[in-house]
């Protein structure tokens, strides 16, 4: 009898060590696959294919954002760049300094140094949308818009901006990697990339939910 009681004891530790283990395997395998569906779309076309009629725009605002705009803008593409939420004291002259070397500052002049447009006033992802329409309608020629922000902000951007222009541009993702820290290939190697990424898609959900029933656009 005692014997018994003795065996059971020594069998419920490895029971409930295999019983966390599973638990720890499915939540982990959870996350993995929840996370990777904030990344799951098409971004990052070849660039000889941006047109004349192509605006960039950039939601500043994450790492490497800024820099893979004007990166882009400076070899040439986009008949202009649109940069919303730079913050209130941001100047072109100072984002030029802070991103660019001067060789590559020295090849933007004239009307192309002119069309890079700073946004200072928006301070999130839905004002970014509402300055961005107004430019729009002052600019009807743009026909295409470049979209530049971080991997894991991207869907959410694009469901507001979507949601804001009403079909007014076609929108084409283009993932910022120049210093990005958090992209689709890496986002489970840190605690940050996993906590982000976990974040902005509780965001999205919410986002889903709330910007059709409240009509904000």
């Amino acid at each position: 009898m005692n014997g018994s009681k003795k065996q059971a004891t020594r069998k419920f530790p490895r029971d409930a060590f295999f019983v966390a283990l599973v638990l720890i395997a499915s939540v982990a395998f959870l996350v993995k696959v929840t996370g990777d569906q904030l990344y799951s779309y098409e971004a990052n076309p070849n660039i000889d294919k941006i047109g004349k009629s192509t605006l960039i725009v950039c939601l500043a605002g994450g790492k490497g954002r800024i820099q893979s705009a004007l990166s882009l803008y400076s070899r040439g593409k986009g008949i202009a760049l649109f940069i919303a939420g730079a913050g209130p004291k941001t100047t072109r002259e100072g984002i030029l300094r802070e991103h660019l070397p001067p060789e590559a500052i020295a090849s933007i002049s004239g009307s192309r140094k002119e069309n890079i447009v700073v946004e200072t006033q928006s301070r999130n992802t839905i004002e970014n949308a509402y300055a961005i329409s107004r430019f729009l309608r002052n600019n009807p020629e743009v026909t295409d818009v470049i979209l530049i922000t971080s991997a894991y902000h991207m869907r959410r951007s694009l469901l507001i901006l979507e949601n804001a222009l009403r079909g007014q541009v076609t929108l084409v993702p283009y993932t910022a990697k120049e210093g990005a820290a958090i992209l689709r290939e890496n986002w489970t190697s840190t605690w940050i990339g996993i906590g982000v990424t976990l974040e902005e898609t509780g965001k999205l959900l919410l986002a889903r939910i709330f910007i059709p029933l409240l009509e904000i656009f």
